[in-house]
């Protein structure tokens, strides 16, 4: 039976539950007041690490939301460690009532990865995606996606498994960020915008945009044919004949 808690997170999650029973159980009331305060904690441990299973309905040549949350910024930048020109950026802010499991954006073959130490600033503040301590991911598919994960003010442990050469699929879990906080999403400028500032998103059910659609070469119309002209049968010709000699007699 699969346990419904990021595996990352089952180690606080249960050895809080099992120090609380241990307090819960002695004879000092201290301790058992100790105990129910470390059994709320559990339940609220449990809470915010759950891993819930989900029905995902992969769309083509479309990016879906890798996390939970709450859309604060779209904007265009570049990103030099992998593309070569501005990408659109989405970035998702994860509040403590949010699921962390985060999930792949696309299909593809993981073809760069990076972790960049740095600060702890708030994950709302603007400079949070390129200060703090983060991991990117750079994808390969139908097209070029990349993923990063910031850590925030509390959060400080991002756990990112993929390595390059892997292939994710959309939807599939790729990482948590423990107690925090920010995902940001990288696609192509051209693609068509599905959400807006101030909307919610769940991993892997929220799509954020799709590549337009390919253009359609016309088909080149076909000449006029000229039918040759048709060649006279066999009957035709001795009847000509006939009537020539008759001309020809008279």
């Amino acid at each position: 039976m699969k346990i419904p808690i990021a595996r990352e997170g089952q180690p606080y999650v249960f050895g809080t539950a099992v120090a609380s029973l241990v307090f819960l159980l002695s004879g000092s009331r201290f301790l058992r007041r100790l105990g129910t305060l470390g059994t709320l904690l559990s339940a609220g441990l449990g809470w915010f690490l759950r891993d819930p299973d989900r029905m995902i309905i992969p769309i083509e040549n479309g990016v879906l939301a890798p996390a939970d949350g709450k859309i604060i910024r779209i904007d265009e930048v570049e990103l030099p460690e992998f593309f070569n020109e501005p990408v659109r950026r989405v970035s998702i802010f994860m509040s403590l009532a949010d699921c962390h499991v985060n999930r792949n954006p696309v299909d593809g073959t993981v073809i760069h990865k990076s972790r960049s130490e740095g600060t702890f600033l708030a994950a709302w503040d603007d400079r949070a995606s390129e200060e703090n301590r983060r991991a990117t991911l750079g994808i390969e598919g139908e097209f070029k996606t990349a993923v990063r994960q910031v850590a925030g003010l509390v959060a400080r442990q991002i756990v990112c498994r993929p390595e390059p050469g892997d292939v994710v699929r959309q939807g599939e879990r790729f990482g948590i960020i423990l107690f925090g906080s920010r995902v940001d999403v990288y696609f192509p400028r051209d693609f068509r915008l599905m959400v807006d500032i101030g909307d919610r998103t769940l991993a892997g059910i929220t799509a954020l945009a799709e590549s337009p659609p390919k253009k359609s070469v016309p088909r080149k119309r076909a000449g006029k044919r000229t039918r040759a002209p048709r060649k006279a049968s066999g009957r035709a010709k001795d009847k000509a004949s006939e009537e020539e000699t008759t001309k020809t007699e008279k």
